[in-house]
């Protein structure tokens, strides 16, 4: 905190030279002060100060004294010194005490509770927060409904005593009502008649009659009484009444008791003095060209003729309200205009010198020296926007129009930047005519942050990205110039903000690479952590865009360590963590994702960020649904509904959010109507990652759905937003999408064209992530491309890449995480490599496997296991065994959810797990040809079901059931084949289906048909043979009769 900062008068406490202790006020404000804090009111003069501060003084309490003036209108500059003077006089301990922004606008009274809550915690215990002259808030100024949530906030630990003219405003009509609020009132500050002749005592009058005498006169009012006491001593007394409400009067013993009796020099002194804020006595001094300033200012002090001294670091004086408007009325008659305006003009640049702005600019407004006024506005509107204090650049910025300033272009951009908080569409005009003057003036470093300027908004208004098109190139064209110079700051603004509208309109703009590398460079060395923050969510919205995934590790390198900056403002660091968690998002890390939109959402929790709560729940809602948590994110949807004067979004709109869930559950009607309307939100705005993903999903939707025209109408509409090398990689996924369309069309040819073309971008890393979302087009597609070999090696990459669900539970060239054979052998393979069993396999373990598999994979009920497992064993035990040995199993395998445990039943998760034998059921299906079906079977029918488990009886029933469907479809498409005469076909298929069953009698007669067919008699009459020798070596017994009647055919012809 700059020393500036820490000698300001405003927070200092007055210190008052030997003040009366006025023992029945104190003991009035123990009363008060018991049960709620006390608003002291009373008239100029009336001793308020002097009162609390002695009574704190006596108190030996902690103290944090803030004196109010018309600047604290704004909440804001309020806010900011309040802040300063906290911080300054407390230790470091709890959260970092915020600024008030304005993205705090909406909910002041909330953000002022906190900040209490805050400051508090950071209190010794019997802290005191004073507020002087809380009469100088505007009487329209939202500070009073913050200072309503002080009151109702405040802790046992500590106090407020509010010091005021008036009475409490309408805004404390309810405090006051619930006695939350106690008021020491004018009447009860009175000086009493006994108060009257101890303060003249004190002050060396001894007439006690004198003193009942000046009490009279004055009612009591403190400051009559003392002029009155000052005009004694100097052996003038008066019986003319010195009232609160006589301000003639107390002007005129002004200046017959105090000026008019004091030298010249003093005199000027004191002139010079009221025409400062504060009166620094070195200052003064320098001024007023005398050395005695110091010693003037003290010995009125020290006689308490209406100064007080400040605890500044430097002697400083505040005259009081009263003598200050005396001497400055009087200096109007006592100096001329041009000697009060050269003291004004001395005095602001001093002030300026010292980083005192607010006192620099309204002494610069004093001097009449417009023109230095607005400069200093220019130059203090960077602190001031960052400290949250647009009101103040606004409100600087009138008074100087309103004298007959003519703003010059940067005060014109500086009001165009503060206007961003109240009015964006004024604010944009501000920016746009700072720009035509910095044209005009061809001064092209202020035309280009105008530029930047009316970028920023755009973005802050998000709905219209459209508006950011003539900015881009007029940006583009300045850094074309030559003779550009900026400050590194400034640059690095410029070329974000170039870098966020390309991104979010044309991501293929010439302009776009250059100032990604501006970006890249400049960003590591900025030390403004806001901007810095700010930067980098810029970058996360490019990743976004583009998928370059280095921008997004440069975000994150550099926003994360400054996350804990306390000087980072609640917005930013919210807008960081919800942009990140948002790209977690785009990349599948829903995980992770979720974790970052919940620190987002905690961070910014109550602080009224409206339209953030709103990204923040948007992102939420899509992440929840792709990760297939429906209840979830419905529930995110509806609090989204419910919120007040609840905005939409064009990049994801709420209509779009409702399509994808209301498709994930099953209503395609609903989610038609719905995906039109979010396109039209999303199309409106004109971002373009929201037009390409919204009108992506939405053509996927449309195809899921079966509306087939108008998947083909979006599906065209998104080709014709790709235009170059950056958003080229779209164009996987709308190439994957119109394979889809033209599968469910039924148009082989159209979709494999579609699909292979798909699966040739997907070599490029950005293309490929793109395919993420479109899982249900994937899992129709990609097995298509296995088995058509097309592109297969990078179909079985995306299928892993994004764990693929296969429609097609037969297709054994899928990636399978896990693979079983149990037809003729027994294997497992997990992750493409089979599993050694070695000597010492897991006899039991595998068994179970096996059991699960032989009655049928699924919902397998746990006691059948037992009984067909542990036979021997009672219930319980066997249930425990069974309960060890699927343990053993799931770490075997490497995979929990590869065996499902539900009521009672085991199951093999079909997604992860393929089985030869759940494959061959599958392979019998209407729509699949005889041919085909054949082809599938004899590919997995490598022999009986566990052939070395024969004698089993669990395996037994699957066994054959398998066994009959293999014969069925071998002799009913080998028997097709004969009938066509095409003997060698049919032989074929013999021969394969005694390759895996030699025990078939029926193959071994069709071979003999197909050899005698072909006249090939000895190789019919072998056939018969090996036949013979089969059944004999194996079951014992001799053929059948057709057996021997095909055999004879043979041996006749031969």
């Amino acid at each position: 905190m700059s020393p500036a900062r820490r000698r300001l008068s405003k927070l200092t406490r007055p210190r008052l030279h030997a003040p009366v202790v006025r023992e029945r006020l104190f003991r009035r404000l123990d009363d008060l002060r018991a049960t709620a804090p006390v608003w002291i009111a009373g008239p100029p003069g009336a001793g308020k100060t002097a009162l609390v501060s002695s009574y704190l003084e006596a108190a030996r309490a902690g103290v944090l004294w803030y004196q109010v003036d018309p600047a604290d209108s704004d909440p804001a500059t309020f806010f900011y010194f309040l802040r300063e003077l906290v911080l300054v006089n407390t230790p470091r301990r709890g959260r970092a005490l915020p600024l008030f922004t304005p993205e705090y606008l909406p909910d002041l009274r909330g953000f002022a509770r906190r900040f209490f809550r805050e400051a508090c915690l950071r209190m010794p215990a019997g802290t005191v927060l004073v507020l002087d002259n809380l009469h100088e808030l505007a009487a329209d100024s939202p500070v009073h409904s913050a200072l309503v949530a002080f009151v109702e906030e405040l802790p046992e630990h500590a106090g407020i005593l509010a010091i005021s003219r008036t009475d409490p405003p309408p805004a404390f009509a309810e405090c006051i009502l619930n006695s939350r609020l106690s008021i020491l009132s004018w009447n009860e500050l009175r000086l009493s008649a006994e108060e009257g002749e101890a303060v003249a005592v004190a002050a060396g009058l001894q007439n006690i009659a004198l003193a009942r005498r000046f009490h009279e006169q004055t009612d009591g009012w403190f400051a009559g009484f003392s002029l009155l006491l000052e005009r004694a001593r100097a052996a003038t007394p008066s019986r003319v009444a010195v009232r609160a409400d006589a301000m003639e009067t107390v002007f005129d013993y002004f200046s017959q008791v105090i000026f008019e009796r004091v030298p010249a020099t003093v005199q000027h002194v004191l002139l010079v003095a009221a025409l400062l804020p504060v009166a620094e006595a070195a200052l003064v001094s320098r001024l007023a060209e005398t050395s005695e300033a110091l010693n003037v200012l003290e010995s009125l002090y020290r006689r308490h003729l209406f100064l007080e001294r400040t605890s500044s670091d430097t002697p400083t004086y505040r005259l009081h309200a009263l003598f200050r408007a005396f001497l400055r009325h009087r200096s109007l008659s006592v100096m001329t205009p041009a000697e009060r305006q050269a003291i004004a003009r001395h005095a602001a640049a001093a002030f300026e010198e010292a980083g005192r702005m607010e006192d620099a600019f309204t002494t610069w407004v004093d001097a009449e020296d417009l023109p230095q006024a607005v400069r200093l506005m220019a130059t203090a509107a960077p602190g001031l926007l960052a400290q949250g204090r647009w009101r103040t650049v606004l409100e600087w910025t009138d008074i100087a129009s309103e004298r007959g300033a003519v703003l010059e272009p940067w005060p014109l951009y500086w009001r165009g930047r503060a206007m961003v908080f109240s009015n964006r569409g004024a604010a944009s005009e501000l920016l746009d005519m700072a720009y035509r003057a910095f044209r005009d003036a061809a001064d092209p470093a202020g035309q280009i942050i105008c530029a930047a300027g009316v970028l920023e908004v755009l973005y802050l208004i998000f709905r219209d990205f459209l508006a950011m098109d003539p900015w881009i190139e007029v940006i583009a064209a300045l850094l074309d110039a030559s003779g550009l110079v900026l400050a590194p700051a400034d640059e690095l603004r410029v070329n974000a903000s170039l870098l966020m509208a390309a991104s979010y309109r044309n991501p293929d703009h010439p302009a776009l690479p250059r100032a990604l590398e501006r970006v890249r460079h400049l960003l590591p060395k900025e030390r403004d952590p806001n901007l810095a923050v700010s930067v980098a969510s810029v970058l996360h919205g490019y990743e976004n865009t583009s998928l370059d995934v280095s921008a997004a590790d440069l975000a994150m390198q550099i926003a994360r360590p400054l996350l804990g900056n306390p000087e980072l403002l609640a917005i930013n660091a919210g807008h960081y963590l919800a942009m990140e968690g948002y790209t977690h998002y785009m990349h599948g890390r829903y995980d992770q994702s979720l974790t970052g939109l919940d620190d987002a959402e905690n961070l910014i929790a109550g602080l009224g960020f409206a339209e953030l709560e709103m990204n923040v729940s948007t992102w939420r809602a899509l992440c929840l649904r792709r990760d297939g948590r429906l209840d979830e994110a419905e529930a995110t949807i509806r609090k989204m509904d419910s919120a007040s004067g609840a905005i939409d979004t064009c990049f994801a709109p709420r209509f779009f959010i409702k399509s994808c869930v209301a498709f994930d559950r099953g209503r395609h009607l609903e989610a038609v109507d719905l995906a039109r309307r979010g396109w039209a939100v999303a199309e409106s705005g004109g971002q373009y990652v929201g037009i390409m993903l919204v009108g992506t999903v939405t053509s996927n939707i449309l195809v899921g759905s079966g509306a087939c025209e108008l998947a083909e109408e979006f599906l065209v509409r998104m080709r014709a937003h790709v235009s170059g090398p950056v958003t080229r990689h779209y164009l996987c996924a709308i190439e994957m999408n119109e394979a889809w369309l033209e599968h469910r069309r039924g148009r082989e040819e159209s979709r494999d064209g579609h699909l292979r073309q798909a699966l040739r971008r997907a070599s490029d890393p950005r293309a490929r992530e793109r395919l993420r979302w479109y899982g249900n087009a994937l899992s129709e597609l990609l097995p298509v491309a296995l088995e058509r070999g097309i592109e297969a090696d990078t179909a079985r990459e995306i299928a892993l890449a994004f764990d693929v669900r296969p429609g097609r539970l037969w297709l054994e060239s899928w990636p399978w995480r896990l693979r079983v054979y149990v037809m003729g052998r027994f294997e497992v393979w997990v992750d493409g490599r089979p599993v050694e069993f070695g000597r010492k396999a897991p006899r039991k373990t595998l068994a179970l496997l096996k059991a699960v598999i032989a009655f049928g994979g699924r919902d397998v009920p746990e006691d059948r296991l037992a009984d067909a497992l542990w036979p021997g064993e009672e219930a319980d035990a066997a249930r425990q065994s069974l309960g060890a040995a699927l343990h053993r199993l799931r770490r075997w395998l490497g995979n929990a959810d590869a065996i499902r445990q539900s009521g009672g039943t085991l199951s093999v998760d079909l997604q992860i797990c393929w089985i030869d034998a759940v494959a061959l059921e599958g392979t019998v299906c209407p729509e699949r040809s005889a041919d085909e079906t054949a082809r599938l079977f004899l590919r997995h029918y490598r022999g009986p079901l566990l052939a070395g488990d024969q004698g089993e009886p669990w395996t037994l029933p699957l066994r054959e059931r398998l066994r009959g469907r293999f014969i069925r479809v071998v002799e009913r498409v080998a028997g097709l084949r004969e009938r066509e005469q095409d003997f060698e076909g049919a032989a074929a298929l013999y021969e394969r289906g005694l390759d895996a069953d030699m025990l078939v009698e029926s193959f071994h007669q069709g071979l003999m048909r197909c050899h005698l067919a072909l006249c090939r008699h000895a190789e019919a009459a072998s056939a018969y043979r090996r036949l013979q020798r089969t059944l004999s070596q194996t079951l014992g017994v001799a053929p059948s009769d057709e057996s021997l009647r095909l055999l004879g055919l043979a041996i006749r012809t031969e």
